[in-house]
């Protein structure tokens, strides 16, 4: 695409624990490979300033209403936060 930029990219997650695994590599027991191979992935990319990891609390991410189920009132309100209720209202007219 041609897009490149000198800053990390931000990526939002709702679970602190995750967070300090990936960029420690600390509490996480170790069995299972898979596991290990990709919290490894992760903190390399940390590391590396490629991305960046921020704690958003889980009301707060907004693009859950895309992937998991919401009453309809926080539904309605995330996918106006995102856009998404714009951008249907606009190619209705």
């Amino acid at each position: 695409m041609g897009i490149s930029s000198s800053d990390p990219t931000i990526v939002h997650q709702d679970n602190k624990s995750t967070i300090t695994i990936a960029k420690n590599g600390e509490g996480y027991n170790g069995k299972a490979r898979a596991m290990r191979v990709r919290y490894g992935l992760i903190k390399e990319l940390v590391d590396s300033n490629e991305i960046r990891l921020n704690y958003l609390p889980t009301k707060e991410m907004m693009a859950d209403c895309l992937s998991k189920p919401n009453c309809a009132t926080t539904f309605a309100a995330n996918i106006k936060a995102i856009g998404v209720m714009q951008s249907l209202e606009n190619n209705i007219k």
